[in-house]
């Protein structure tokens, strides 16, 4: 199976989102959508946050994400993980 979404680009958006000047001023959610979001294969326009707890946009065959069962964005093994089956 052809996977977009390797562990390895998860890691590397992820230190991306991390080293941003304002990561720890936003709530763990909204670093999630943040992430998600430079994830969109599609035009900006083509990403969504739909509020509370749902991302939508182009992620290869996935189309929404529920952001609710999400693990904390801090929680860098487990986030990532989490999005990573999310992905594929």
């Amino acid at each position: 199976m052809d996977k977009k979404f390797t562990l390895c680009i998860l890691q590397q958006i992820y230190a991306f989102i991390l080293a941003e000047e304002d990561v720890n001023k936003r709530d763990s959610r909204l670093n999630a959508v943040r992430f998600f979001s430079e994830l969109n294969l599609g035009t900006k326009s083509s990403f969504r946050y739909e509020w509370p707890y749902k991302v939508s946009g182009q992620f290869g065959n996935v189309v929404v994400i529920d952001l609710e069962g999400a693990p904390d964005f801090f929680s860098k093994d487990l986030f990532v993980n989490w999005a990573y089956d999310n992905l594929n």
